[in-house]
């Protein structure tokens, strides 16, 4: 998921800074990088903070630019000229076969914030007087505007059919219709947006790589320096192994890879982080869970039609039976293991 997201600050850095798009996913790596070796948790929520105010105004910007030209009922029955199944699909995919399997996006967003770590840390950001239901009664409109930014798919749809890439729908849409002082702010807006995702999930891949290897190697040093020096090297060693993976690895789509990489982790960690807030299981059931979860969600997502948030769903519900019933056959060997 690192490589498509620094795959996806390259190409709009390269667009906006017309650099080549290695150059521009390097510059956007290195500044991913230092900002958060020195700003932390903290890097982490200033960067979610400026991405939902700088894309709720983009979402605004965008609306009025493409209804303005192409108002909705003219957008729906120019689409429809094009493909019926643009404004009226027979199933909901790439999200699922049935045509009902797209509303399984809710719980599957939900799944996705509480379960991943790279979300989920987010959390921690919060101050200590914060109410979670106040939080969730503000998110609920922002999500509703922040939703319409796809609308720009459509309209590229329209406006240049032979587009050959889906992924350069944005960058070439901010290039073309908008004005350059638009079109750059917005470009700004989503780099947030892309590394405020990168930059989360930088700093939680390396704080829980180096603190085991902190403590595998150095068990009784806690001197607070040293420390932090490692905390600080394992971001740098994982965002250059990132940058490298985005450059070496074969053409991809970047939606295709983010969810794969994402199904299979949402499954396989569903037992153990989500699962066990309400029931503790044990090691055994957390290592068949992630195992079970992993391999089903990675086989229905590649070689099958089950769907971008069919897989990974059916994959939840095999991680939490394995975790539970696992859990449940081993509790006599896990006890003899605790009291040996």
């Amino acid at each position: 998921f690192l490589t498509s997201q620094i795959k996806a600050v390259g190409i709009l850095a390269a667009g906006w800074l017309d650099l080549p798009q290695a150059w521009g996913a390097a510059l956007m790596i290195a500044i991913i990088i230092l900002y958060t070796m020195l700003g932390g948790l903290t890097a982490v929520a200033w960067t979610d903070t400026l991405m939902l105010i700088g894309m709720m105004m983009a979402a605004v910007i965008i609306c009025i630019q493409v209804f303005s030209d192409i108002p909705l009922t003219q957008m729906i029955a120019d689409l429809k000229a094009i493909d019926p199944a643009l404004v009226n699909p027979a199933t909901s995919d790439p999200y699922g076969p049935g045509r009902g399997s797209v509303f399984l996006v809710l719980p599957y967003a939900l799944m996705f914030s509480a379960v991943l770590p790279y979300m989920a840390v987010r959390f921690l950001a919060f101050r200590s007087d914060v109410r979670f239901s106040t939080v969730a009664m503000w998110v609920a409109p922002f999500a509703c505007v922040l939703s319409l930014i796809p609308v720009v798919g459509l309209y590229m749809r329209l406006k240049m059919p032979e587009l050959a890439e889906a992924d350069q729908a944005m960058p070439v849409y901010l290039e073309t219709f908008l004005h350059p002082a638009l079109g750059g702010f917005i470009t700004l807006c989503i780099l947030f947006a892309m590394q405020s995702t990168a930059n989360s999930l930088l700093h939680t891949v390396s704080s829980a790589a180096s603190h085991d290897l902190r403590l595998a190697l150095f068990p009784s040093h806690e001197n607070a320096q040293t420390v932090l020096f490692i905390n600080r090297a394992a971001v740098a060693i994982f965002g250059l192994l990132g940058l490298l993976m985005m450059l070496y690895a074969p053409p991809f789509f970047l939606s295709w890879l983010g969810i794969l990489g994402t199904g299979t982790l949402l499954a396989s960690l569903v037992g153990p982080v989500f699962v066990s807030a309400f029931w503790r299981g044990n090691a055994y059931g957390a290592l068949a869970a992630m195992a079970s979860g992993f391999v089903t969600s990675g086989y229905l997502l590649i070689w099958t039609d089950a769907g971008w948030v069919v897989g990974p769903l059916i994959g939840c519900v095999v991680s939490t039976a394995f975790y539970v019933a696992v859990s449940l056959a081993t509790e006599g060997l896990s006890t003899r293991h605790a009291a040996t």
